[in-house]
């Protein structure tokens, strides 16, 4: 009688520990949970993420100005309608962008660098002394090819904006050519506000940075000066080289297609700096422009290019019905 007593006090207990609450079952009887350091941090960015945004929505201005962003968000096809909601502003903003910042900051860190190279090893006056030959005559306006090539240079430039200038007229007249319309726009604006206004008009006319051929050393009557310095000559000025800018150009399709055809991009990234580096050494052996104007003239295109990329040539988010 007193096992059987026993026995089923036993079983009793049993039945009782499987049945009551988690919370009342002895620590030394919980699973141990491995420790994951990574979802407490999501969770506590959500919750600040959250919070921050309940208290930014209270105002009915910063509503407002958060609906309005984000509908032009949807307009210029940077997200999609149904894209990420939940998170601030400016966090949205980043997001997209991180590795195209990444990009832009490694383009500027080698203009930089090799800027500083040039200063420190005195490169545009070496250059230019080792090029020039005997009573200042410089070989590049004697000799061919530099003189024709001094002439071909905005060719390939024109020939291409043509292209994209017929690609962007026969986009509202056919209906096949409308998936051109915004790159024949890039390469268009790329010309118009890249070798054109910022070289050409806003650079080259204010900073006044003398020519080789112009300085007191080769026979002129300036005072040599860095790129960024002003100089005395206000208009025409040899910062940066016109063009080399305009030769740089002809690498535009590197920006159209370097995500869908990056084989073909890469051809074009490479023609277009090289034959931009050709035009500059042609500009050089005339006596028109020093080295650091070539670099900074391939370096404002291609910035400039990256920065128009941004608004123009982002791939657009497929949009996605809602599920309510």
């Amino acid at each position: 009688m007193c096992l059987c007593f026993v026995e089923s006090a036993f079983l009793q207990s049993i039945r009782i520990r499987k049945t009551r609450p988690h919370f009342f079952i002895d620590r030394r009887e919980r699973p141990k949970r491995p420790l994951n350091v990574g979802n407490g941090i999501n969770n506590a960015r959500r919750y600040i993420v959250k919070y921050v945004e309940d208290a930014f929505l209270r105002c009915n201005a910063a509503g407002m100005v958060r609906r309005l962003c984000f509908s032009a968000a949807d307009r210029l096809s940077w997200c999609g309608p149904n894209a990420v909601h939940t998170t601030l502003l400016p966090l949205f903003f980043m997001r997209g962008m991180k590795s195209s910042l990444n990009h832009l900051f490694l383009v500027v860190d080698i203009l930089i660098g090799l800027s500083l190279l040039i200063l420190v090893s005195n490169a545009d006056l070496g250059l230019s002394r080792l090029v020039v030959e005997a009573g200042n005559q410089w070989p590049g306006r004697l000799h061919e090819p530099w003189k024709l090539l001094y002439h071909l240079a905005p060719v390939p430039a024109f020939v291409l904006a043509g292209g994209a200038l017929v690609a962007l007229a026969g986009s509202y007249f056919r209906r096949r050519w409308r998936r051109f319309r915004r790159q024949a726009i890039f390469i268009l604006l790329l010309l118009a506000l890249g070798p054109g206004l910022i070289v050409n008009v806003i650079l080259k006319d204010h900073l006044g940075r003398p020519r080789p051929q112009e300085i007191i050393e080769f026979g002129g009557q300036h005072d040599f000066v860095q790129f960024w310095q002003p100089g005395a000559d206000a208009k025409n000025s040899s910062f940066p080289s016109g063009h080399a800018a305009i030769a740089f150009f002809t690498m535009a399709p590197w920006f159209v297609y370097r995500r869908e055809k990056p084989t073909l991009a890469r051809a074009f990234l490479i023609g277009g700096l090289g034959f931009g580096c050709l035009i500059g050494l042609t500009r050089i052996l005339q006596g028109a422009h020093f080295i650091s104007d070539i670099l900074w003239a391939g370096g404002l295109v291609y910035l400039f290019g990256e920065l128009l990329s941004w608004l123009l040539l982002r791939p657009r988010v497929p949009h996605t019905p809602s599920k309510n």
